[in-house]
């Protein structure tokens, strides 16, 4: 009888630390997946500034820059328009982390959004959900900023303000 006890408590003690040693292991493997989550967006963002430093985005931004400042040929902003759109889609699916982006893009997330505001109301007459991802990331970026600075100018840019960034980028590429 002894022995059949025995037997039953080493067959409990065994089935308990598996237990335990699969509770610590999928610990473990959730915070290995939370830091490897982190590192990738991280290593997105980076490719994502790249991107955006690029010769052919910089162009792309100057482009843009110099239509929203006089108001002409105002499609010229779409490819910077879209480079947000697909930042904000990857945001909202969780790929990148708001607030590695909040710090790399807001800047110029901010610029281009409010200047290019009225061209996007124009075209969502036509097409209502054109670039919705970047409208939830500005505002998802605003948020962040109230949050940093409830007092910052970048809440409420005056168009002189505005314009002054616009100024900046058209200037950021110049081709030889």
């Amino acid at each position: 009888m002894f022995t059949a006890i025995s037997a039953h408590v080493i067959a409990f003690a065994t089935l308990l630390l598996t237990a335990i040693a699969a509770l610590v292991s999928s610990i473990v493997a959730v915070k290995s997946l939370g830091a490897s989550k982190r590192s990738l967006s991280a290593d997105l963002c980076m490719r994502l500034e790249d991107r955006f430093d690029s010769v052919h985005i910089k162009s792309c931004r100057s482009r843009a820059a110099k239509s929203l400042l006089t108001h002409s040929n105002v499609e010229e902003a779409e490819d910077v328009l879209d480079f947000f759109e697909t930042t904000g889609l990857l945001v909202r699916l969780k790929a990148l982390n708001l607030e590695m982006v909040y710090s790399s893009f807001f800047h110029w997330a901010n610029t281009y959004w409010n200047a290019a505001k009225p061209h996007i109301d124009l075209r969502r007459k036509t097409r209502k959900t054109l670039w919705q991802e970047f409208e939830y990331l500005y505002r998802k970026m605003i948020e962040i900023e109230k949050r940093k600075d409830a007092s910052s100018v970048d809440l409420s840019p005056t168009p002189q303000l505005i314009e002054g960034n616009l100024v900046d980028e058209k200037d950021i590429y110049k081709e030889t």
